[in-house]
């Protein structure tokens, strides 16, 4: 029972923090448009500039955004819930002096 209302809860840390991004990043995509929509002449810059993001965003692919993730998860762990009780010292750390 434990190991299944631990998965759960992680899932939902996840989820949780998924949520908040999600919406810091709608806020922050809608917030040039409120911006052109009051100053229509800057229009033509954004534009330029959404397609030189575009031709960036391109480049990286699925297994790039696979990868942040993962490292996202082992530096969580490392920071958050890495304790280091059971472990020992290895035989060679002795030989280092």
């Amino acid at each position: 029972m434990g190991k299944w209302t631990f998965i759960y809860s992680t899932w939902l840390v996840w989820l949780v923090g998924l949520a908040i991004v999600a919406a810091v990043l709608a806020l922050l995509a809608s917030l040039p448009m409120a911006v052109l929509h009051r100053f229509p002449e800057k229009q033509d810059k954004y534009v330029k500039f959404l397609r030189n993001i575009m031709k960036v965003r391109s480049k990286f692919d699925i297994l790039s955004c696979y990868a942040l993730l993962k490292i996202a998860i082992i530096f969580h762990f490392y920071c958050w819930k890495y304790t280091g009780q059971g472990t020992v010292t290895p035989g060679w750390l002795d030989w280092l002096g």
